[in-house]
């Protein structure tokens, strides 16, 4: 290994006598949590040029607020918000921005490039970005998407496939409301400059895996935005990273810029040990004994074991954790104080559910192959597993949502999570009696506690992996200031966009009912506005309809008498 322990640990001194309240290191942390303005703690939805305009604004106002300039001093927003929104996605599922600290020093010019992690609500990121783990492509001199997959290990400078897709989107595709890539912005900032600068890279999740990943790749291309020669890599931020590839790319990082790079992170939190085989192994039981371990997480860890274990990622510098602590205030009873997180509980924990139930029916497949047709009826799970997930998951993500609402019990859970399953197999075109696909299944797989386990273990991985860094840095205030000016901008630009909105409807035309359930859909209630809710909820997930899609217009006809709009 080219730098010593030692020499990783020591951390980057401050600019000259800076004049604020938080220190350097918690001056630098804010960037990594003011550009998830509209990522955390609501993550909002909309056109890409509606987030630009919207996050663009509230950066301004936050780096513009008098007790934030107190924080962290003065700061100007020099290139972004920069949005990278995939096709239909409703949502920012890449972001940046450079800026410039203004401290008058004389002698040198500071920049920040922040980048943000995983928006909790985008399906890209979380499926094709930080899952795609089960190939690698060679590093390539800072482009790796040039790069063939690799689906073995090898021994030169690798990293994930997923993890490629992003640094492509940061560095190709990602740009601000003038179509300006990030090396162009970089590009005009030295070029303009008459004195030498420091630019520092920051970020958090899936941003405290690229913050390495992107200044590596800058470092190895400065010539391409630095013809002068003017600018230095300072420092490097990585808070909470997955681990991105495997050995080779940990002693190449290490050689290059491991001095200068911070990577901090919590034992407790199980992404930065995320596809890092012994981190999988005891993800499960992370919590215990505040947490018991569910077997749904155990399905999930060892699926994902069997998946990742020839590449053997590593971390991008070998530092070691921080002593976390469980939080057992931040329990399943008080998630409605939360209604985004409660949104993505629901969402994760029926994608994991889903997964354990598909994947036990693959494996017992052969149990049951005695009875008639079955074997033809399982050929849908063959090779579709992932397919089948994402398009199962909004019926029991409906179920998850319901029973927080109502309170969660064991009872409640068992009462019917057998009915949500046959769902499921209708959905996905499978005729076998829900009661011989119970009985073929692992006898605790869905039981009430375990259930609910899943979801305590799945709101504590969400505290691990976000508040808890915000608690542990010292940076709430900044944090909440932070969320406050983003929702006073979107409650004035959001009024402006629903007014030159164009009309986006649903047309449902929803057969025969009787009187007396079309009165209580006009009250906002009953089976049919529960079975419209089920129709549109599978449109939006399957993205047949964009998921702010407004107006719903449905005609129902009375078993006697007109047809009526509602």
């Amino acid at each position: 290994m080219a730098t010593t322990y030692q020499t990783l640990q020591k951390k980057p001194k401050a600019p000259k006598a800076p004049s604020t309240e938080y220190t350097w290191e918690q001056i630098v942390i804010s960037h990594i949590w003011i550009i998830y303005c509209i990522s955390f703690p609501y993550s909002y939805v909309g056109s890409k040029e509606y987030l630009q305009q919207l996050s663009t604004e509230s950066v301004q106002r936050i780096l513009a607020n008098p007790r934030v300039k107190k924080l962290i001093g003065k700061w100007e927003l020099v290139w972004g918000m920069s949005i990278y929104q995939f096709p239909g996605s409703g949502m920012n599922d890449n972001t940046l921005y450079i800026a410039k600290y203004n401290d008058n020093n004389p002698e040198k010019d500071t920049y920040v490039l922040s980048i943000a992690g995983t928006n909790m609500k985008s399906f890209y990121s979380l499926l094709f970005e930080d899952g795609g783990v089960f190939s690698t492509k060679e590093w390539n001199n800072g482009q790796p998407w040039n790069s063939p997959p690799n689906f073995q290990s090898t021994t030169e400078p690798s990293i994930s496939t997923g993890f490629t897709r992003t640094l492509d989107k940061l560095f190709n595709k990602t740009k601000d409301s003038d179509g300006t890539l990030v090396m162009e912005a970089l590009q005009k900032i030295t070029s303009s400059s008459s004195k030498p600068v420091d630019l520092i890279v920051v970020g958090h999740s899936l941003a405290g895996t690229m913050s390495p990943l992107v200044a590596l790749a800058l470092f190895e291309r400065q010539s391409e935005w630095d013809s002068k020669g003017i600018a230095t890599i300072k420092e490097v931020w990585a808070i909470a990273g997955p681990t991105p590839g495997n050995p080779a790319l940990q002693e190449y990082y290490t050689s290059k810029l491991g001095d200068k790079t911070q990577s901090l992170w919590s034992d407790l939190d199980i992404v930065p040990n995320c596809f890092a085989r012994e981190g999988m192994t005891g993800a499960a039981s992370l919590y215990e004994p505040d947490i018991p371990s569910s077997p749904l997480v155990e399905i999930i860890m060892q699926a994902f074991n069997k998946s990742i274990e020839r590449h053997n990622y590593q971390h991008i510098i070998p530092q070691p954790a921080y002593n976390g602590k469980v939080n057992n205030d931040f329990r399943i009873e008080n998630i409605n104080k939360y209604p985004e997180v409660k949104e993505f509980l629901a969402n994760q924990c029926a994608a994991m559910l889903l997964y354990a139930f598909l994947s036990s029916l693959e494996d017992m497949s052969n149990v049951i192959e005695d009875i008639p047709f079955v074997g033809k009826v399982f050929e849908p799970l063959k090779g579709k597993l992932d397919y089948l997930v994402k398009s199962s998951t909004f019926i029991v993500s409906k179920f998850f949502a319901q029973v927080i609402d109502a309170g969660v019990t064991v009872v409640l859970i068992e009462d019917k999570i057998e009915s949500v399953f046959e769902e499921v197999l209708d959905h996905i075109g499978i005729p076998v009696p829900i009661s011989v696909v119970m009985s073929v299944l692992p006898g605790d797989l869905i039981l009430g506690h375990n259930i609910i386990n899943l979801m305590d273990w799945y709101m504590q991985f969400y505290f691990q992996h976000v508040d808890q860094y915000v608690g542990y840095y010292g940076v709430d205030e900044l944090y909440n200031i932070k969320a406050d000016i983003t929702s006073e901008v979107e409650a004035r630009l959001g009024k402006e966009e629903n007014k030159k909105q164009e009309a986006n409807t649903i047309l449902l035309n929803y057969g025969k009912a009787k009187n007396d359930d079309i009165k209580d859909l006009y009250r906002g209630e009953g089976k049919l506005l529960d079975g419209i809710s089920d129709v549109v909820a599978e449109l939006k997930q399957s993205g047949d309809i964009e998921k702010n899609a407004q107006p719903l217009v449905v005609i129902v006809e009375k078993k006697r008498g007109l047809c009526r709009g509602i």
